[in-house]
């Protein structure tokens, strides 16, 4: 897939997920592209993940395990073998996002913003991310593909 493919497939699912949240389209298309390597990683053709959430405590719907990379604070990389929640559409994928940002109190900032650049860097200061340079990514890729075009 191609990346105006991905897109034009995805964007409508970001737009409506995010829509009358304050969450920005924009940022939630860059991270189902960057999490899934434009839909391509095994986590996103097995599971329909696209964001790399993974299946906590309270998570009761179906897992896949795979193995992920993770950061520490230092910037040493390590591999862990991680339970990833599985959903049975893209668009359940997208709007799952935005409800684990309503459920957990460590996300509650994120409503709160209206930039790309706060949004992306309060996804990595939340603890989305262990990628030290998560948040420059994303806002390479808003600008890139001019994803703004996609936030109401």
């Amino acid at each position: 897939m191609t990346p105006d493919q991905f897109i034009a497939t995805y964007a409508p699912a970001a737009q409506r997920a995010c829509a009358g949240t304050g969450l920005l389209a924009s940022i939630n298309l860059a991270q189902a592209i960057l999490e899934s390597g434009w839909g391509a990683s095994g986590l996103t053709r097995s599971a329909n993940n696209f964001f790399g959430i993974k299946a906590g405590k309270s998570w009761r719907g179906p897992v896949v395990t795979l193995p992920t990379r993770e950061q520490r604070p230092d910037g040493t990389l390590y591999t862990v073998q991680a339970a990833f929640r599985k959903y049975p559409t893209p668009e359940a994928a997208f709007q799952d996002r935005v409800a684990l940002f309503r459920l957990l109190p460590r996300y509650h900032r994120l409503f709160r913003v209206d930039t790309v650049a706060a949004e992306a860097q309060l996804l990595k200061d939340c603890g989305y991310a262990t990628d030290l340079q998560y948040p420059a990514k994303l806002v390479s890729i808003v600008k890139k593909y001019n994803l703004t075009r996609f936030d109401s």
